[in-house]
């Protein structure tokens, strides 16, 4: 996948199509790659938005055409891209179990998009435990309301997501909510 490599090194947009029941495509610039994942920073509307860990077994392909340079010449001329939390090691993402070991470390509550049957289902909150298959969750739901915890399998893991105004939002709510002013 030399775009991917490209990408990184250039600081450029690429697009991922992705082999999600619903299509989902995603834009962004390569921050780190393996064998088995891909680290972007997630472009939307121009800006970053989030870094998204996608494993490779979900990208259908990557896309650098006429459109995403476009798009890079308008980031590069905007200047919106900005550093992301330094406290995150993207060179180290190189699994999903890679990924969410060092969320917990960090204790930054990431959102995992999960495929199970064909179906997506999104789980938001702190990582509780981390094992060599699987990892658990303590959720909440789109009406703020703290779940259980939640047990998930690597293999089930479509995208894991940090950074973005709407995780970061939503986690500062549940943390202050929580009595946890120190949200990441």
């Amino acid at each position: 996948m030399n775009k991917l490599e490209a990408s990184k090194a250039s600081n450029e947009l690429i697009r991922i199509v992705t082999k999600h029941p619903d299509g989902t495509t995603l834009d962004g610039i390569v921050l780190s790659h393996s064998r088995t994942l891909v680290v972007i920073r997630e472009i939307t509307g121009f800006e970053p938005d989030g870094v998204i860990g996608i494993p490779k077994a979900w990208i259908e392909k990557v896309q650098k055409g006429k459109r995403e340079k476009c798009a890079s010449e308008i980031i590069k001329l905007e200047n919106t891209l900005v550093d992301c939390d330094d406290s995150l090691d993207f060179a180290e993402w190189n699994t999903p179990k890679d990924v969410i070991a060092q969320l917990q470390q960090c204790d930054v509550w990431p959102a995992v998009e999960v495929i199970s049957c064909s179906r997506a289902s999104l789980y938001m909150g702190p990582i509780t435990e981390v094992s060599k298959s699987w990892f658990k969750l303590h959720c909440y739901d789109a009406c703020g309301k703290w779940e259980k915890v939640y047990k998930i399998e690597y293999h089930e893991v479509f995208k894991i997501e940090v950074e973005s105004k709407y995780v970061k939002c939503f986690n500062r709510y549940m943390r202050r909510k929580n009595g946890n002013v120190s949200a990441r």
